[in-house]
């Protein structure tokens, strides 16, 4: 396995690209899912190793290690004026030789002499690649999946499972994917009946994981018979596909296909479950309404949902999934009556962090992890590093954080939109005169939002819902509540309970 100063070495050896292009090279093989990092080490993927079958049977040429070392040269010789880059595009574009062509027809029919004799591209084979004794990897549009084609399923499919992330392709043995089919093959399990339904309820993988699906036996009403009619109804198909389909529930981070029961099966395909309702005031229009909380499990994790009889709804989410079945409504109350942490300056309190890591022993910062927009990081408050995809933040050592601080720290700030910041640096004395005079303006608009915001408060003070303050100052209910908002963080204004309009 390539470490990255192992690869530049090996890039330097075979001539490949040069040292100001070495950092952008490896930055694109892990953009594009070619390579990923499991410590120092790069691991290559699946993914990489369908492209490169590709580019080798149809494109030997422009892949060959000599091609690529000779291409590097003539830019180099660009690069110190003993060539031009005109004159190396003609070449490339036309050949050279007697075999060149000498015009731009001749170039064109060339080209598509080249494109025909690829013929019809396999996708299939070129997406498979062989492990032995049957089995083969598969790069699919979700990903990659083991097959085994030489050890049939009853119906004389080939058995199928999916890939551990966590796999590395040197790891694959004849062994370990016999091992993966015979204990991970994805074929649907049953656990049991619902005594509801009568359907029988089924524990299966799927691509994003597994999970339980309840299976309805079809009855005589259920059946349709559409040989009568000519032609089916536009969007009938749709419609007895999407009635077809089983209900199904993702299974619990806790919970393992192996040792799911049937009771825990039907709690999950019960969700969402109703906590209750409770009478509030609509802080919009000042009237009570009667709010309903759901509680479920979501991509994101646990979560609450507070419906209200305007259709209006608000979420919140949930310490743990076991609490889906345990909250109550007075949990409910409590959690709706927090703010909600949000994504931007002022909009709610700041989301804890996913875990902490401790004190650095190299800079002494305290470093945590946290959750943000683009997904997990590692900071200590100054640097921070995106987790990468083969560590889980529950379990990833504090030391291995800290060397992923450490590689971030030592290649430097970000050089992303220096250039304009240098342009503002040299700004001359007249945009700074214009600057200067624009001063006033900015000062009466500040002038005029402190006046609004004061207008605010007072009616606030007085109970009054957000609709009712819009109306009374000229604004609008939106406006009103980031006023409030301002005021709560700015200024640690706590705004009274909304009197219902009579």
């Amino acid at each position: 396995r390539y470490t990255e100063a192992s690869l530049v070495k090996e890039l330097e050896k075979k001539e490949i690209g040069r040292p100001s292009t070495y950092a952008s090279i490896i930055s694109t093989i892990i953009d594009r899912g070619y390579v990923y990092e499991r410590g120092r080490a790069l691991i290559p993927s699946w993914l990489a190793f369908s492209v490169i079958k590709l580019l080798e049977t149809k494109f030997p040429k422009y892949v060959d290690y000599e091609f690529t070392a000779h291409m590097e040269n003539g830019l180099d010789r660009i690069a110190g004026g003993k060539d031009t880059g005109k004159n190396w595009l003609t070449r490339f574009y036309f050949g050279s030789g007697d075999g060149a062509a000498r015009s731009e027809d001749e170039a064109h029919a060339g080209l598509q002499q080249q494109v025909a004799q690829l013929g019809e591209i396999d996708a299939r084979a070129i997406n498979t690649i062989e492990i032995g004794d049957g089995l083969q990897v598969r790069v699919g549009r979700y990903g990659p999946y083991l097959e085994d084609v030489k050890h049939l399923d009853d119906d004389g499919n080939p058995r199928r499972a999916s890939l551990p992330d966590t796999l590395a392709p040197d790891e694959l043995t004849v062994e370990v994917g016999h091992d993966l089919i015979e204990n991970h093959s994805g074929g649907p399990r049953a656990l049991g009946v619902d005594p509801v339904s009568g359907g029988t309820v089924e524990v299966r993988n799927g691509r994003f994981g597994p999970y339980v699906a309840l299976v309805v036996p079809e009855t005589a009403d259920s059946k349709t018979d559409v040989s009568a009619e000519s032609k089916p109804k536009r969007g009938s198909k749709a419609k007895k596909a999407a009635a077809e389909r089983p209900k199904m529930a993702s299974l619990f981070k806790t919970m393992k296909p192996e040792s799911l029961t049937l009771e825990d099966a039907l709690k999950l395909l019960s969700l969402p479950r109703v906590v209750g309702s409770y009478e509030e005031v609509n802080a919009e229009t000042g009237e009570m309404q009667t709010v309903t909380v759901q509680a479920n499990n979501g991509r994101y994790g646990p979560y609450l949902t507070k419906t209200g009889d305007d259709g209006k709804s608000d979420t919140r989410s949930l310490g743990s999934e076991d609490e889906i079945f345990t909250v109550d409504v007075d949990k409910a109350k409590e959690l709706f009556a927090q703010p909600k942490y949000g994504r931007g300056r002022g909009r709610g309190a700041a989301k804890p962090p996913l875990r902490d890591l401790g004190t650095d022993p190299e800079t002494q910062k305290h470093v945590t992890i946290k959750s943000g927009f683009y997904g997990e990081y590692i900071t200590d408050g100054e640097t921070n590093r995106t987790l990468p995809k083969q560590y889980d933040a529950a379990t990833i050592d504090p030391a291995e954080a800290f060397r992923l601080l450490a590689e971030k720290r030592a290649q430097g700030p970000s050089k992303r939109g220096r250039g304009r910041k240098a342009g503002k640096k040299g700004t001359t004395t007249k945009s700074a005169s214009r600057k200067t005079a624009k001063t006033p303006k900015v000062s009466a608009a500040e002038k005029a939002r402190a006046d609004r915001r004061a207008n605010v408060r007072e009616l606030a003070d007085k109970g009054w819902a957000n609709t009712r303050i819009a109306k009374e100052i000229g604004s609008t209910p939106a406006t009103v509540k980031a006023d409030v908002a301002w005021l709560t963080e700015h200024e640690g204004y706590s705004r009274p309970s909304v009197v219902p309009a009579r």
